[in-house]
């Protein structure tokens, strides 16, 4: 039964990468122009409904995004500066953020939806995030989560930005 799920989603996925694609790309040519691939995070912020930005990781957070065509997605972010501490490595330091789990794309390809199989927050494990495709090219993608409320700065919608790898 696993294996006959997987075709399903393979196969859905080739028909979505068609769809995204305009129908023609096979191949590499649908590699290039979808999100699956390695990619390397070049910015994270929020932006806020008045429009100022916050930055919470620093000035460069580092992070890796990874798509399969199998339909798993896995995603690490690591603030900037982070003190060395002497805390075991199982106690996280400074602003950390990792996540994993199964995707889908929407038809027209300007939205996935992440459920989240664990993170590094209990909290978030099992629900379903819906992203916002921003710009995806052959060597960016950006995209934006939905808005979140903060009780003290008001509701802001983070945003990520990264770099093909490959």
């Amino acid at each position: 039964m696993a294996k006959n799920t997987m075709r399903i989603l393979q196969s859905m996925m080739a028909l979505t990468l068609a769809v995204v694609n305009g129908g023609a790309a096979t191949g590499q040519e649908a590699s290039q122009s979808s999100p699956i691939g390695d990619w390397k995070l070049k910015a994270i912020y929020d932006k806020f409904e008045d429009g100022h930005l916050r930055n919470t990781w620093g000035d460069q957070p580092q992070g890796l995004l990874q798509v399969s065509a199998g339909g798993f997605l896995s995603l690490q972010v690591f603030g900037a500066d982070r003190p060395k501490s002497e805390t075991v490595p199982t106690v996280p330091v400074g602003p950390v953020r990792c996540s994993y789990g199964t995707y889908t794309l929407d038809r027209s390809g300007k939205a996935v939806k992440f459920v989240v199989q664990q993170d590094c927050y209990p909290q978030f494990i099992g629900i379903t995030r819906n992203l916002k495709i921003e710009e995806l090219t052959r060597t960016t993608l950006k995209f934006s989560a939905a808005p979140i409320h903060d009780p003290k700065g008001g509701d802001f919608t983070p945003h990520l930005e990264f770099e093909r790898l490959r």
